[in-house]
C-alpha cells in the first residue's frame, strides 16, 4: 500500500506542475461547469479544467484522512455551477 502511495504522490506532483502551466497572459485557461439536470449531473470541462478537477480528487483520495474534502462550486473551481459538489474521504470498512 505505501508503494501505491509514493506513486500517487508522484503522480499528483507531476499534476500540479502541467496544471501551474495552464495560463495564458496571467489567466487561468481552466474552464469547468456543473449543470444539474433532472436526471443527472453533468461536469463538462476543457482539457485544462478537467486535468485540475482530477488533480483535486487524486489530492483528496491521497490525504487517507476521514472528512478530508474538497468543495466545487463557482467560488472555487467551477465557472458554472447549479448546485455546489463535494468530494469528500471516507475509509471503507475494510480499510
Amino acid at each position: 500500500m505505501e508503494n501505491n502511495h509514493n506513486q500517487l504522490g508522484c503522480l499528483i506532483q507531476t499534476l500540479r506542475k502541467i496544471d501551474s502551466s495552464f495560463e495564458k497572459n496571467g489567466i487561468s485557461t481552466h474552464a469547468l461547469a456543473l449543470k444539474n439536470n433532472d436526471s443527472e449531473i453533468v461536469v463538462t470541462g476543457n482539457f485544462e479544467g478537467l486535468i485540475n478537477l482530477g488533480l483535486k480528487i487524486l489530492e483528496v483520495a491521497s490525504s487517507c484522512s476521514d472528512g478530508e474534502h474538497v468543495h466545487f462550486d463557482e467560488h472555487s473551481l467551477f465557472d458554472e455551477c447549479d448546485k455546489g459538489l463535494i468530494i469528500s474521504y471516507k475509509s471503507a470498512e475494510w480499510d
